[in-house]
């Protein structure tokens, strides 16, 4: 996961998940679970080692340190949540290159 500061004390985060069993059903479960999340504002399915890739706006540390915890490594379908933080953000653009 990656935070950042973004106006204020709210923090933004991206969390990478593993679903911990195969299978369409489970990935149903969770793909139900993150609808209801407020915390998430966004999920990709991403190639790779993760299979989830969730981008999370909470308050402070604490909020997302909850988060984590109590909702999303308490999901049955989760095995694994992998983070980090960025340090600093030096450029960030909508613009496309054309």
């Amino acid at each position: 996961m990656r935070l950042e500061k973004r106006g204020g004390p709210a923090l933004s985060a991206r969390a990478d998940g593993t679903p911990g069993r195969a299978g369409a059903t489970h990935s149903e479960l969770f793909r139900v679970a993150v609808q209801g999340w407020p915390e998430v504002v966004a999920c990709y399915a991403m190639t790779g080692d993760m299979d989830y890739l969730l981008r999370v706006q909470v308050r402070d540390m604490a909020h997302f340190s909850r988060f984590v915890q109590d909702q999303l490594l308490r999901h049955p379908s989760v095995i694994d949540v992998k983070s980090s933080f960025s340090l600093e953000k030096f450029k960030e653009t909508t613009a496309l290159p054309l």
